[in-house]
Formats: structure tokens, C-alpha cells, sequence
């Protein structure tokens, strides 16, 4: 009689599925394949659903389902058309699950002692800053991986290091296309090559490590190494170099930053615990990968549904037509020296509500284009991703915010408005005064 399929071991089937199919869906946005990728995360789900919905932020997400409803009803957009826009977020959410993973090849191969050490060797003023620089260069092949990376290797409830290592991706993302949102917004303005948005963006850039030293929220500490393991160890960089060699190539590839991320942490993963010891290693390496996406998917269950809720919102709201009159001339006149300041609030407000900042941008970009800033394109390049900017550092469902919390412990407020509300508003301000010295 063949063995039965166990709930955790289904689980990882419906977890690794997931992953598969927002790939693909991201390559080929067909509804059939859209709704396959519904049906997996309803499937994830649907056990934890009585818990979920016992949660804010799942009854959250429950909400915002209502008011999608009752915007597609309204709108009388088709549910057909909705799916695969609808599930836009999901990729966000497979990411997620799979992000435990790199935490576990960090501390297996010493990498967390090696960085400990590393940074131990800077004196403890300066230690913030050097997490800050290292989390900016480490962005650059592990975009939000970042966090659960160095994160592995700090104690629970680490706010000076979280807000480091979230700052230090956000400064990433000004320096180059490190995030979906960054590739957004170049997307939208095609004709300025790197250079040009340099040096616009480089300014900004070194605000933002200057005041991520500036706000530091304490000294950082980083976990003792583990007891049964000599200090003098050396380290393995097995791991982070094959990470580095599907990422590379699966980018390569066409694959998306998000997916690519995940695929490389689960094929890493397994091939490791293969060659780790004796015995029937495959099946331990499975069983492994099981154990942490699975325990990965429970604690993860409502910021699922939020997220999947949110994209199916986004898609409502974005079938919604602005008025026209907003494009006169004295309108303009009117709104055109506030714009930049408007643009941010607009951004990091509204994601704070729950709206993803591409919702945001896809409504707000078209009607500022009509109004007409008076600036460069360069310098509403720069305004447009101080706006992403502060709207991931804020919101509490964005990916850098969930990726912080579960890393560090925090919970989503704490890691978003909480840690970064001074931080953010200096550096609004801070570009707001920029763009409008230098461009206006």
C-alpha cells in the first residue's frame, strides 16, 4: 500500500507549486494560469483560515476583499480580466515563505560567526555604519534577502540592526535597479541613462547613510555563535556562492528578482543538506526544506492573504478614471511648486492605508504628467523613488517591512512606522529641499 501524503508534506507541495506558478505567471500573465495560482494560495489558506481571520491584519485583508467587490461590481470591470492583475502580490508572498531558508544557510556555514567577527572588529560607534554600508553593497545580489541573510546572526527584537538593514536597502535602490519598484520607475522615464539618474540620485543617496548613522536606535549586538562549535571553524562559502550562481543565471534567464531569489534559496538548500553528513541524505535534505517552509507558511498565513488581497484591490482601483479638470492650467499653476512634497505624502500616506505604491504611482503619474511639475526628468525620477522609497519603509504590509519583522522579531508596526517615522520624514524633507534647490 503506498504511504499517504502527510499535511506538512503537502504543504511544501502547494508551497514549491506557488513558487512555480507565480514564475511562470510573471513570464506569461495568462487568467487560466492566474487562477491556478489562486486556487494554491486558497489551498495554503484554507487550514489556518479561522486563525487568520482572529488576526488584524487578517481581518484587514478581509476588508479590503469587501471593497474590491464592491469596486468591481461599481466599475463593472470583469472578474476574468481581474485574475491575473488581481494576482500581481502573490509572487510577493511565495518570496516570503521561501526567505527562511537563506537564514538557515547563513548560520550553517559559519557565515553569521565570520560576519559577527567582521563587524566586532569595528569599533561599537561605527558599528551601525558599517552594517548600513554592508547591507547597501549586499542589496546589489540579494535585494530584500538582505535582512534574513545578515539577520541570522542577530539577537531577536534588534531594532538598531533592523532599521540598518532596512535602510541600507532602500539606499540600494538609489544607487541601482535593485527592486521591482526601482525598475518601475525607470520604466517610466526610458530615456535617462544611469548616469544622468546618478547624479541626481547619488546626493540623495549619501543623505540617506547620513542619516541612517545619525538615527541609529541603539548599538548593535549580534547573537553569540553556537556552543558546540569551535570559534576557530572555518568558514563555508559553499551556500553564498551557489546562490550566486543561480541567481546569476536564472536572471540571466529572464527570470524575475523576487522568484529568482526564492528558486536559488530552495535549490541551494537542498543541495547542501545533501552533501551534509551521512546516510539517507536526500531524504533529510527534504525534510529539512518541509520543516521550514512549512513552519514558514503557518507564521506567514495572514500576510498571505493581505498581500493577495491587496493586489486584487490594486486592480480595482485602478480601473477607477480621474477627473479631468485636475490637467487645467490653474490647477497647475496652483499645485506645480508643491508638487514634489505632494508626490511623497501621497506615496508613503496611502501605502501606510494598505495600497501598494505601484496602485499609487500607476494613478498619480499619469495626472502629475498632465499638471506638469516644471522639473527635469531626472530630478521626478528622483521624486518618484524617494516616493517608493518611503512607502516601503513605512507601510506595514510592504515586503521590506514583512521581511524585517519576521527576521527581526518586530511586529509590522514596529518595524515600519515606529523605527522609520523620524528617518522617513528627514529624508522626505531632505529631498524635497534637494530637488527644489537644485531643479527648481
Amino acid at each position: 500500500m503506498a504511504p499517504s501524503l502527510s499535511f506538512p508534506t503537502l504543504r511544501l507541495v502547494l508551497a514549491l507549486a506557488l513558487l512555480a506558478g507565480t514564475t511562470v505567471l510573471a513570464e506569461a500573465p495568462a487568467p487560466w494560469i492566474g487562477l491556478i495560482v489562486l486556487g494554491l494560495v486558497l489551498l495554503i489558506l484554507l487550514p489556518s483560515l479561522p486563525s487568520v481571520l482572529r488576526t488584524v491584519t487578517g481581518r484587514f485583508a478581509a476588508a479590503q476583499v469587501a471593497v474590491t467587490i464592491a469596486l468591481l461590481v461599481g466599475t463593472g470591470q470583469g472578474m476574468w480580466d481581474a485574475v491575473v492583475p488581481g494576482m500581481r502580490f502573490s509572487g510577493v508572498a511565495a518570496f516570503l515563505i521561501c526567505m527562511p531558508l537563506y537564514a538557515v544557510l547563513f548560520r550553517a556555514g559559519g557565515l553569521d560567526r565570520w560576519m559577527a567577527r567582521t563587524l566586532l572588529r569595528v569599533r561599537g560607534g561605527l558599528r551601525v555604519p558599517a552594517l548600513l554600508a554592508c547591507a547597501t553593497v549586499s542589496t546589489f545580489g540579494l535585494s530584500f534577502g538582505t535582512i534574513p541573510v545578515y539577520g541570522s546572526a542577530l539577537p531577536g527584537g534588534s531594532r538598531p540592526a533592523a532599521a540598518a538593514l532596512s535602510r541600507g536597502i532602500v539606499i540600494s535602490m538609489l544607487l541601482a535597479p535593485t527592486t521591482g519598484s526601482v525598475a518601475a520607475v525607470m520604466a517610466a522615464y526610458p530615456t535617462l541613462g544611469l548616469p544622468v539618474i546618478l547624479s541626481a540620485t547619488g546626493p540623495v543617496a549619501a543623505f540617506a547613510f547620513a542619516l541612517g548613522c545619525l538615527f541609529r536606535h541603539g548599538s548593535v549586538a549580534f547573537a553569540e555563535a553556537t556552543p558546540n562549535r569551535k570559534r576557530t571553524e572555518p568558514t563555508d562559502w559553499t551556500a553564498p556562492v551557489l546562490v550566486a550562481i543561480l541567481l546569476i543565471g536564472l536572471l540571466g534567464l529572464g527570470v524575475s528578482l523576487l522568484p529568482a531569489i526564492a528558486w536559488s534559496g530552495v535549490v541551494t538548500y537542498l543541495v547542501w543538506m545533501r552533501f551534509q553528513g551521512r546516510g539517507r541524505r536526500w531524504r533529510r535534505a527534504v525534510a529539512g526544506l518541509r520543516g521550514v517552509m512549512n513552519r514558514s507558511a503557518a507564521r506567514l498565513a495572514p500576510e498571505i492573504m493581505l498581500f493577495v488581497a491587496t493586489g486584487w484591490l490594486a486592480w480595482a482601483l485602478s480601473g477607477l478614471t480621474l477627473p479631468s479638470d485636475l490637467g487645467a492650467p490653474d490647477a497647475g499653476g496652483l499645485l506645480r511648486p508643491a508638487l514634489p512634497a505632494v508626490i511623497l505624502v501621497a506615496m508613503a500616506g496611502i501605502a501606510m492605508l494598505g495600497v501598494h505604491p505601484m496602485v499609487v504611482f500607476g494613478i498619480l503619474h499619469p495626472l502629475v504628467a498632465q499638471i506638469g511639475t516644471g522639473l527635469p526628468p531626472a530630478a521626478e525620477y528622483t521624486v518618484w523613488l524617494i516616493g517608493f522609497v518611503l512607502a516601503l519603509l513605512l507601510a506595514p504590509i510592504s515586503v521590506l517591512t514583512m521581511t524585517a519583522a519576521i527576521t527581526s522579531g518586530l511586529t509590522p508596526w514596529q518595524a515600519s512606522v515606529r523605527l522609520h517615522g523620524v528617518y522617513a520624514l528627514c529624508l522626505g524633507a531632505g529631498t524635497v529641499a534637494y530637488v527644489v534647490t537644485r531643479y527648481g
